[in-house]
């Protein structure tokens, strides 16, 4: 073996390579049925357990990555000679023991914890007693909890960096005491948190506890609904809360849902925060929030940093509203850091005629991605509107039905498109007047489609490849599509092959012409 190999150092790094690609962020944000993901796969494991077993220089790094993360504790609690097949711990506990012990544990740095078949609180106490030591995974950075049970005391600890909470649904509030207590205690025992999720029936206090967290960068609140609950429990964010959670000044990704009702006023005078960090925030709302919630937020700090801004499920009472709320955002964010915009209402009861080219201050944006079903129809005047203010828009989701000649002036005045979800009317799309153009989009949904007979699902095919020859996908959502439908994607993705089989064949021959020339030369 080459000297290098034994550099504990590189071992460590050879190791590591084995594992998946850890991000914080993606920690936070994960749900909890794709958890798995960040765990090696099996074959992995094996591969370290060989790597440990047959090489005396590779066992502590080999160790290291096989211990990395996991998701039952047992393994573990069975390198003690009392541990039972109960989960408990029988007997006397030795130094040798707790060394030993805790050499492995300091190994775990994710842990997944259900309470399903894990070692029981007892066994836990009686470790911590025998060693003396304040935390059972000491090294522990990152702790996905799906479980309200005593056990998930143990395991904060101050190297903990991302904490993932989801609760299993259908539980009461009562029940989730051991949750609650473990929010509330976090700024206490986790000074190095900077990512939380906590999806689960809040109290005041956990709310209200969250301003004690300052080094929090990402942050998701999601309140979720148990089965005993009243109507007067919701929860509500007011202009307290509010404050509390804008103070968190080192935020960079900020989310907000679930069944929580908003009782926010702009307050009066100038903001009172700032979230310089903050790059991106999402309010996913339980059908009870109005836009002129989402307005006093903005009201009640600056966001200079601020890029994208997703709103979902919000109420549009009247249109002054959602310029009123437009107006706040430009005056919240930069215009050259602002670029992403989501926002989409479950009952828009007073939008009337406002249209996109009518709202100044949203033009007034930089926008490369747009996704709202606020405005009732779109228009070729629209389209040029959106032209002019938005020459980079990469991303368009738009609900109001329109024609093909709609699409097509999108295709002619937003070419730097690449995803575009639009609705569709029943439309007989002209051959002769289409344009043929060259743009680069790569994923083109249509939905409310209706094409039929088979003549038109024909045309549309061939309008679609000559305004989109380069499409990578072609999508008919919201339900299953016709026969003419289905035809017409496989028309559209038959016309796309057949020319660039041919690109290639232009291509080889252009080849094979330069090297017939190439020796016709050398020839003569």
């Amino acid at each position: 073996m080459h000297h290098v190999l034994l550099v504990p150092e590189l071992q460590q790094l050879i190791f590591e390579s084995l594992l998946p690609d850890i991000n914080i962020e993606a920690i936070v944000f994960e749900r909890m049925d794709s958890v798995r993901r960040f765990f090696p796969a099996k074959q992995i494991r094996s591969a370290l357990l060989n790597g440990a077993l047959t090489c005396r220089a590779f066992r502590e790094a080999a160790l290291n990555a096989l211990w990395w993360a996991m998701e039952d504790l047992t393994p573990l609690f069975k390198l003690l000679s009392g541990y039972r097949l109960e989960n408990v711990v029988r007997g006397p506990i030795s130094n040798h023991e707790c060394k030993i012990f805790f050499s492995y544990a300091a190994r775990i740095k994710l842990l997944y914890f259900d309470g399903r078949e894990q070692p029981l609180v007892p066994s836990y106490m009686r470790i911590l007693a025998a060693s003396g030591r304040p935390s059972l995974l000491p090294s522990l950075k990152y702790l996905f909890c799906r479980a309200n049970a005593p056990e998930i005391h143990f395991f904060p600890s101050t190297s903990l960096r991302a904490l993932n909470i989801s609760v299993l649904e259908h539980v009461c509030l009562e029940a989730e005491k051991e949750i609650h207590a473990l929010v509330d205690n976090l700024p206490n025992l986790c000074t190095r948190l900077i990512g939380l999720r906590l999806a689960h029936e809040m109290t005041e206090d956990c709310l209200r506890n969250l301003h004690g967290l300052q080094n929090l960068r990402y942050l998701e609140v999601e309140n979720t609904m148990c089965e005993d609950r009243n109507e007067g429990d919701v929860k509500v964010i007011d202009n307290k809360i509010m404050n509390e959670i804008t103070s968190l000044s080192q935020l960079s990704r900020l989310e907000i849902a679930g069944d929580l009702e908003y009782q926010i006023r702009p307050p009066k005078g100038r903001p009172l925060h700032s979230l310089a960090m903050l790059k991106s925030l999402s309010f996913r709302a339980d059908y009870n929030a109005k836009i002129q919630d989402f307005t006093g937020i903005l009201c009640l700090a600056q966001f200079p940093m601020l890029e994208s801004l997703d709103l979902s499920y919000f109420v549009i009472e009247e249109a002054q509203d959602i310029y009123a709320f437009l107006q706040a955002l430009t005056k919240a964010t930069d215009r050259g850091s602002f670029h992403s915009l989501t926002m989409n209402s479950w009952r828009l009861a007073g939008m009337g005629n406002v249209s996109l080219a009518g709202c100044s201050d949203l033009l007034c944006l930089q926008l490369s991605s747009l996704d709202t079903n606020v405005f009732a129809s779109l228009t070729t005047e629209d389209v040029a509107a959106m032209a002019i203010a938005w020459p980079n828009l990469k991303k368009l989701r738009i609900a109001p039905s329109i024609n093909f000649a709609v699409l097509a002036e999108i295709a002619k005045q937003l070419p730097e498109l690449r995803d575009l979800d639009v609705a569709m009317d029943k439309t007989t799309p002209d051959l002769t007047n289409t344009p043929v153009l060259s743009r680069p989009l790569q994923k083109l949904t249509l939905s409310k489609v209706t094409v039929a007979p088979a003549p038109n699902a024909i045309a549309l095919a061939q309008c679609i490849d000559m305004l989109f020859p380069d499409l990578q996908d072609l999508v008919v959502k919201g339900y299953t599509p016709t026969k003419s439908e289905k035809d017409c994607i496989a028309i559209v993705k038959a016309l796309q092959k057949s020319r660039k089989d041919q690109q290639m064949r232009d291509a080889a021959n252009g080849e094979q012409g330069k090297h017939s020339l190439a020796g016709r030369s050398t020839l003569s």
